[in-house]
Order: C-alpha cells, then structure tokens, then sequence
C-alpha cells in the first residue's frame, strides 16, 4: 500500500527491515536516529516531496545546495530513519544505483553521502550497528550502553 501511494517500490533490504520491525518509535536504534514506521515513512516523504514542489514552483532555487536540480529532496530519496532535530536518513533508490546508498538529510535540506564504508547500503548500516552494539565500539561519534535494560548511545565530544 505504501509503495502505491508514494509511486515507488522500496528497496528489499528495507521491505525486509518493515516486515520484522514496523519503526521504533522513541528508541534510538542507529545512533540518535529512530527507524521509522511505514506510515511516518509516507508522511515524511510526502511532506517532503511538497515542499521540493513548492519550492520548484516559486522559482528561486538560489542558495540551495542542488542536486541534480533539486533543491530540497530528490525524488529518488526514501527516508527510513529521523532523529529528534528534524534530519532524516534515506535510501537513494536511483534505478541506476547497484544499491541504495544511505545519507544525510538534514533539516535545512542538505543531502550528504558519507563516503565510510558503513553508508553503502542498509545492510551495510545495520551490520556496522549490531557490530558496535556487540563489541562496544564507536558507531560514528556514539557508542552503546545499556541503561535500564535499554539500549542508549552515548555521544563522544
């Protein structure tokens, strides 16, 4: 249902992930990042995909960083991660891409791509999660505890 109302069929690594876990509501899974749920997935894209068309309609895409014209999200983009500030992580779903690489949306529309090896692929991010949730190493600037029972990511100055 959610791949017809967005137009675009999901990425098996992330059709497999919504079918074991339907997002994690407050609970930091990546980080500081929260998996989104498939409904939060359509509303943040959508929403998403409105401004970039409202923005395209006025006209001035000056002083944005633009990716291949877009000013603010690029089509192909499917967020499936946020955290508390309003930045995404998405899915680049180009057809021509041998996979979907994972970025950085931040909240002024900025789209990065970490060239580390973890940022590849999904896969490749969840594998590099469960391998610092194990070993207690850093995942970027965060490390797992457990608080409570609870999974927690410590940040590092």
């Amino acid at each position: 249902m959610a791949e017809t109302v967005l137009g675009q069929t999901f990425p098996g690594e992330l059709a497999e992930l919504l079918l074991r876990h339907d997002g994690s509501g407050y609970f930091d899974v990546i980080g500081v990042f929260q998996l989104l749920s498939v409904s939060a997935i359509v509303s943040n894209r959508q929403a998403a995909t409105n401004l970039e068309v409202a923005t395209q309609r006025e006209g001035d895409t000056t002083g944005y960083f633009l990716r291949e014209g877009y000013a603010l999200w690029h089509p192909s983009d499917l967020p499936f991660a946020s955290d508390s500030g309003g930045s995404l992580l998405i899915l680049d779903t180009r057809p021509q891409a041998t996979s979907s690489r994972v970025g950085k949306h931040d909240e002024l529309g900025r789209t990065t791509f970490p060239a580390d090896a973890m940022w590849e692929s999904l896969n490749h991010l969840l594998d590099a999660v469960a391998t610092a949730m194990e070993t207690r190493t850093p995942l970027g600037r965060y490390t797992a505890t457990a608080k409570d029972g609870r999974l927690t990511w410590q940040g590092q100055v």
